[in-house]
């Protein structure tokens, strides 16, 4: 039987969504420094060990194919993750009281590295109940009347395709629905494609462990690109802002860690 999604799509306030999108973009100075951000919110999450739990934080370059799209982190978690209505709160600004062991429960850093690095990123959750979730943080949702960050919860991950279908399929939803599709175009001269782009968020989920949670940045910009017409949609040069951008975090981390 296909079960129903719930989805929240309320987590929005009277503010210019626009202007706040601008703020979050320019929230770091560079590439490296906003994708550190990320990375020390996962080592809060998968780290310290125990003896029965190994922490493990993967980057990798999201790819359709042969086509590098962007780039990925995922992290395990040594507690359960938090249902995403409580990550990606708008004006969360302090860890206190807001599980802060937790990947994405930040403040607002997880959005500022989202917004900085790309205009359209998923983030994924695979709960240890088996309750899958994702939210979509999209400069494309924001509006002058307030900004948007909406999340989804699925109940099972059976027939995960469907129910996730199902629930874009809505009126409310459509503006959601063209971000699965924009993520769906793989080469400059593809359409938007819906059905390819929930593809790849379900083979994502697939390859997920329990306790799990992952960002999705898809085509990230040029290196500190403070230009709101910076061409981000040029995919042949995925590759090479991909591997440049893991090669420096390598460097990097070190000196903190």
């Amino acid at each position: 039987m296909v079960t129903t999604t719930q989805v929240r799509l309320n987590n929005s306030t009277t503010v210019d969504g626009q202007g706040l999108w601008r703020a979050w973009k320019r929230g770091f100075t560079s590439n490296v420094m906003a994708f550190k951000d990320l990375v020390d919110n996962a080592v809060d999450a998968a780290f310290p060990t125990t003896a029965d739990f190994n922490g493990r934080i993967e980057v990798y370059p999201d790819k359709y194919e042969s086509t590098t799209t962007g780039v990925c982190l995922r992290n395990n978690c040594v507690s359960n993750v938090p249902p995403l209505d409580r990550v990606l709160v708008i004006y969360e600004s302090s860890k206190v009281d807001s599980g802060a062991d937790a990947v994405g429960e930040n403040g607002v850093g997880l959005k500022q590295a989202c917004a900085a690095l790309s205009d359209l990123s998923f983030v994924l959750v695979k709960r240890g109940n088996g309750e899958l979730s994702f939210g979509v943080i999209s400069e494309s949702l924001q509006t002058r009347s307030g900004p948007s960050l909406p999340s989804f919860t699925l109940t099972n991950n059976d027939q995960l395709s469907q129910q996730i279908s199902s629930e874009l399929q809505k009126e409310d939803n459509i503006f959601v629905r063209d971000c699965v599709a924009k993520y769906g175009v793989i080469e400059t001269e593809d359409k938007p494609s819906f059905s390819r782009g929930l593809k790849r968020i379900c083979d994502h989920f697939h390859n997920m462990n329990n306790n799990t949670f992952e960002v999705i940045l898809d085509r990230i910009r040029h290196q500190s690109s403070k230009d709101d017409k910076d061409d981000i949609e040029v995919h042949h040069v995925q590759k090479t802002r991909v591997t440049n951008l893991m090669r420096e975090i390598k460097q990097e981390l070190p000196k903190t860690y």
